[in-house]
């Protein structure tokens, strides 16, 4: 069973009135920035009006990306392996298998 609200319909309305980010919503709710997803339903509820907040609609992808598939692409090859891969790249790379 979901815990009860610390906050009513009322703040929630002046909370993001006043907010420009969720994680300001949060704060000034009294609430540890997270669980936007719970936030938006309740925004979606209420049927208030947040569009002067990024990514504050229902389904929203939870990250922005600030590349494109052809950055990501030209970057690959210029990555560097980490530490605990490395072992691994270099036998691919010697054995042919990688460019």
């Amino acid at each position: 069973m979901p815990r009860a609200r610390r906050w009513t319909d009322e703040q929630l309305v002046a909370a993001v009135a006043a907010s420009r980010t969720l994680s300001e919503v949060c704060r000034r709710l009294g609430l540890r920035p997270g669980k936007y997803d719970v936030l938006r339903r309740h925004i979606q509820r209420l049927g208030l009006d947040a569009s002067h907040i990024p990514r504050s609609a229902v389904g929203s992808p939870r990250t922005r990306t600030g590349w494109t598939e052809d950055d990501l692409a030209s970057a690959v090859p210029r990555a560097t392996p980490s530490r605990r891969s490395a072992a691994a790249w270099a036998t691919r790379r010697t054995a042919g298998s990688i460019g």
